[in-house]
């Protein structure tokens, strides 16, 4: 549910956002991208790491700095010595490329040029790539996917062209984080570089006429490295243990103004201020800088969500990931959130649109969750808000393969530099996320609605029974998802009915009330550590799940091949086992869900 915050909220809100220092801000920009290049594990990802704490303590803040051994991988800072790339038939041609981050490293080879377009698994079908080295699209996140299916195409390597003038920086396995023994299997063991968008439409011309052959050579370092991770933590005055978890990573391809100096200063100012106020905070803020996010594909979020699981589990309410905030250009405000949270988004970001956003700056809430950039917590369950920006279309500034940085063509290229920044947006995006975290933090309840979540469910198990044309019974679970919504109907009527008399009391009166809303806030995260793992993930909820494409209930989706199999064929059979358990599992998430609503609605 939603309440409006009172008058002594919004002055809070509006204090804390006047203690933001602009000037201030802007100077510690100056300093991290005067730093260069932060690839973790580096000096220079160490004095960045320094500036931090030393910025903090001298508000007297604090701080934390946790220090581990993560599984890296670098090009070289002079990407010219990356890799080489050479057409040596039909004709002559040296080609401009680069290697990536986590990319198999091989010495000069020659072989056959495929062109398999988009790179995904349909696009292999009628094609022979076995030993030789494919030609593929760079999808930004989706890069490493198709270099996982190259590779079990039985591809020897591959080259991403890119949709831009640039080639944009990469880490390409699809390893969440540092790999466990049995996802260390999926580490790229062939090599791929990318190349411009220009020099990618003469290759592809070249296959479309001739057989190419090209020579090819890689040469990137992998391996361990000392990182170090700083951590804040402000407890707030009365739920101490809770916490609102906000982080981003410091990591940096080139001096990184919009991936992600933008992010480490937001929580440089976040961690004074909120230190200041935490005797006006109901719950407190934990704010995390993360390394081995571009060097490691998340492996620092990844690490503190295996050391902290109890502790994320038991007291983490909610969570917000800041990346690229302050781009020039990126007038567009976008906000996401799970499902729970999508009331309070909505209602959030109009009232503070009409209190200081103003035009040319445009605002848009409640779009549905993304999973990368450091979305480790997912399988734990934690209810996550975020804001992101955007270059509009039709800007000169937008590139055509970003994944990141606001759209902008210099995204994970050694131009991403302070002059890319903008510093009156970076400022305002501060005082819109501090917003937010303080009336979540303050909230007298948390402001979950679940009535939407089955609905979300139901739109996938529909979708599924349909395609699975009898071949598989989903029907028990949407008469579940059908009981769930109307537990969530009841409870979100209950809790209306709450906190209705709650506002009417006095504070003496309001009181023994108190108690029982702490039990139904634990109640309420109990609903999201059930339900969130099953709609998300595949794994369990202490394991990630591979950085590849997941649709929601990622379990089930296999239903998907099922109808076209010979349903008597050993294929199908085992297909079914597995489908089963998978039911079994997300039937049990729904009733779990169910008992703890009906639960609620009796306290």
């Amino acid at each position: 549910m939603y309440l409006k915050p009172n008058k002594k909220q919004l002055q809070l809100e509006k204090d804390i956002r006047a203690e933001i220092d602009k000037d201030k801000l802007w100077k510690h920009v100056e300093y991290l991208c005067g730093i260069g290049e932060k690839f973790s594990g580096t000096p220079e990802s160490k004095q960045a790491v320094d500036y931090f704490v030393e910025s903090v303590r001298e508000y007297n803040v604090p701080i934390e700095v946790y220090e581990f051994d993560s599984y890296l991988s670098y090009p070289s800072h002079d990407r010219s010595r990356d890799a080489t790339l050479e057409v040596v038939a039909p004709s002559s041609l040296i080609v401009n490329c680069q290697s990536h981050a986590m990319s198999g490293s091989a010495p000069l080879m020659e072989r056959e040029l495929v062109d398999v377009g988009p790179g995904d698994l349909k696009d292999y079908e009628g094609k022979n790539v076995e030993g030789k080295i494919v030609l593929v699209d760079f999808a930004a996140l989706w890069t490493p996917e198709r270099l996982y299916i190259a590779q079990q195409k039985g591809a020897v390597g591959q080259i991403a062209i890119s949709g831009d003038p640039v080639i944009h920086d990469m880490v390409v396995t699809t390893v969440w984080g540092t790999p466990t023994k049995e996802s260390s299997i999926r580490i790229p063991k062939i090599p791929i570089v990318s190349i411009t968008n220009e020099d990618g439409k003469r290759l592809r011309e070249l296959c479309r006429s001739n057989q190419v052959r090209i020579k090819l050579s890689v040469d990137i370092w992998k391996g361990w490295k000392k990182v170090y991770l700083p951590v804040v933590q402000i407890e707030g005055r009365e739920y101490p243990e809770k916490y609102f978890l906000v982080h981003g990573h410091f990591c940096s391809w080139g001096d990184g103004m919009t991936d992600n100096v933008g992010g480490n200063v937001h929580f440089i100012e976040m961690a004074k201020i909120f230190w200041k106020y935490r005797d006006h905070l109901k719950k407190g803020v934990k704010i995390a800088w993360w390394p081995g996010h571009s060097q490691g594909r998340y492996s620092g979020s990844t690490w503190f969500a295996d050391q902290f699981w109890e502790d994320l589990n038991k007291n983490c309410f909610a969570e917000m990931n800041i990346d690229s905030p302050g781009v020039i250009g990126a007038t567009i405000l976008q906000t996401a959130c799970t499902s729970e949270l999508k009331q309070f988004n909505e209602n959030n970001m109009e009232e503070l649109a009409d209190t200081f956003i103003n035009s040319p700056v445009q605002t848009k809430a409640s779009t549905g969750i993304f999973r990368a950039g450091d979305q480790s917590f997912t399988g734990i369950g934690i209810s996550r808000i975020e804001l992101h920006t955007a270059i509009p279309d039709g800007s000169p500034l937008k590139g055509k393969t970003t994944g990141g940085g606001g759209g902008g063509w210099w995204w994970h290229t050694l131009q991403d530099t302070i002059d890319k920044g903008d510093k009156d947006l970076l400022h305002l995006q501060l005082m819109v996320n501090m917003s937010t975290i303080t009336r979540l933090c303050n909230a007298e309840i948390l402001p979950f609605n679940f009535t939407s979540v089955p609905d979300d469910f139901r739109g996938v198990l529909e979708e599924l029974h349909e395609i699975a044309n009898g071949t598989f019974d989903l029907s028990s679970l949407l008469k579940k998802c059908d009981e769930m919504k109307q537990s969530a109907e009841a409870l979100e009527a209950r809790l209306n009915r709450l906190m209705t008399q709650y506002a009417t009391k006095n504070n003496e009166e309001k009181k023994p009330y108190k108690a029982l809303l702490a039990k139904v806030d634990e109640r309420l995260m109990e609903i999201m550590h059930t339900l969130q793992p099953v709609f998300c993930t595949e794994s369990s909820r202490f394991e990630q799940d591979p950085a590849i494409r997941i649709p929601p209930i990622p379990g089930l989706q296999p239903v998907r091949k099922l109808a076209a199999m010979d349903q008597g064929g050993d294929e199908a059979r085992f297909l079914k086992t597995g489908l089963m358990r998978q039911r079994n599992r997300v039937s049990y998430a729904l009733s779990q869900a169910i008992k703890i609503m009906d639960a609620i609605k009796k306290e």
